[in-house]
């Protein structure tokens, strides 16, 4: 127990080694590195690459704004199955206004609100929302939240929402894992240069964006860290072994062969000519040559 409390007490201090707190955040490019690259634990992997990646092995895991949703529609059921291990899935600026129903453990409405009113009551809504007013939350000239969120599930607890009572910030727990989604997007207004219609520049928006971002950060730490350390080591190991057994299928896959020419090789060397010998030879360190390549190749791929 107390091996946790100091855990925690260095999240606060947002001070986090790399040894104790993993984070994945999903790079579809824009602004998503610049928003994130001041964290030393944040790794980017880029969205094409997720259907491919193990997510077991990341305590974090961030859908930034932009990100392409034809690709997330794709892995909307991955994502969902990451939070139900255990996971912590942090969804910003979630909308599906080209119809693709992608946003996990919810469905995105129209149309955009234009005031935000956070929740402070509980303990989300006040360590997410803390220190920041409510006119502090919008980052536009005109409307505040990027449409609103309709749970499918009912875990969710409202956190925020906007002038018609509805909901642009939402979390839920299932089994021992968290997600939380809003329709805000404070990663790219914490970076962004260009001025909305109503201000000369953006330096008071991207501070105020930069402190919502921060507690939604510190607030998934938080949640990670609580984590039963038997949990968070099963899903490291089970992380490693899914990507241990897709290297391993693919070494076998391509070493069986070089195997099996070599072994011609060495079995006809009495009967075979000289001419033949060679060029099976030749052959098997092709082949050799080509599994090495392809098997670093796989390796870079899959290692987040």
């Amino acid at each position: 127990m107390r091996r946790r409390v100091v855990q925690i007490k260095s999240y606060n201090k947002l001070g986090f080694r790399k040894t104790l707190m993993r984070i994945l955040v999903v790079n579809g490019g824009l602004h998503h590195e610049r928003a994130f690259r001041s964290r030393p634990e944040v790794q980017f992997i880029r969205s094409s690459d997720v259907r491919n990646a193990s997510l077991e092995s990341w305590n974090i895991v961030i859908v930034p704004f932009h990100t392409d949703r034809i690709v997330l529609a794709e892995l909307r059921s991955k994502l969902e199955r990451y939070v139900r291990r255990g996971g912590v899935l942090v969804v910003l600026g979630a909308t599906e206004d080209d119809g693709r129903l992608w946003v996990p453990y919810a469905e995105w409405q129209g149309p955009y609100g234009t005031l935000v009113v956070g929740h402070r009551t509980d303990a989300d809504g006040a360590a997410i929302f803390g220190g920041l007013a409510d006119e502090e939350l919008k980052y536009h000239g005109v409307y505040a939240a990027h449409g609103s969120l309709l749970p499918r599930l009912e875990q969710a607890v409202c956190l925020a929402v906007d002038e018609n009572e509805q909901v642009v910030a939402l979390v839920q727990r299932l089994g021992r894992g968290s997600y939380f989604c809003t329709t805000l997007d404070p990663d790219y207004h914490s970076c962004s240069q260009v001025p909305g219609p109503n201000e000369e520049e953006t330096l008071e928006t991207r501070v105020r964006a930069q402190r919502l971002l921060s507690n939604i950060f510190l607030w998934s730490c938080c949640e990670a860290a609580n984590r039963p350390w038997w949990l968070r080591l099963w899903r490291r190991v089970t992380g490693s072994s899914q990507r241990a057994v897709r290297l391993g299928s693919f070494w076998a896959a391509v070493a069986l062969p070089v195997v099996f020419l070599f072994w011609l090789s060495i079995r006809t060397s009495d009967t075979t000519p000289s001419l033949e010998k060679r060029g099976l030879i030749l052959l098997s360190s092709l082949a050799l040559v080509g599994s090495i390549f392809a098997l670093w190749e796989m390796s870079r791929r899959w290692r987040a």
